[in-house]
């Protein structure tokens, strides 16, 4: 059975595109609803940054559990051969895609969280001068 049967096989693909409708949505709702209830750009761009470090997260969920009547029940060992492929995880070559994924979406996190945290910080120039306004208040208008 070839990789991409076996992400067919554990819904991984239908999880894929449900993850990335809804949170489609979340973010049409964030660009909407933020500015008008006046909620700073850092929460904007928190939740959409929470979004980007689930997707891997979702990803790894939707390959070790399935959801049935019962809730969430771990998928079933394919059989190779005949016989139940019952190695440890670790054994596995597919688990080396799993923490493969897992290492770049948190790489990713990282980068992305702290090039959009610094930015809204360091916009203010180190030798930058305040203008103030000037009201007279005295009886003179000189």
């Amino acid at each position: 059975m070839s990789f991409f049967e076996e992400l067919k096989r554990r819904k991984v693909f239908r999880t894929i595109a449900a993850y990335a409708v809804v949170a489609f949505i979340i973010m049409q709702l964030v660009e909407i609803v933020f500015p008008m209830f006046e909620i700073p750009d850092w929460a904007g761009r928190m939740v959409i940054l929470l979004l980007f470090v689930g997707f891997p997260i979702i990803i790894v969920f939707s390959w070790i559990y399935d959801v049935t009547d019962k809730g969430l029940v771990r998928t079933q060992q394919m059989q190779i051969g005949g016989v139940d492929d019952a190695r440890p995880m670790v054994g596995r070559k597919r688990t080396w895609f799993i923490i493969g994924g897992i290492a770049l979406g948190i790489i990713v996190g990282i980068s992305a969280s702290s090039k959009f945290l610094n930015k809204g910080l360091s916009g203010i120039d180190s030798k930058s001068i305040a203008v103030l306004p000037f009201d007279n208040m005295s009886d003179s208008k000189d």
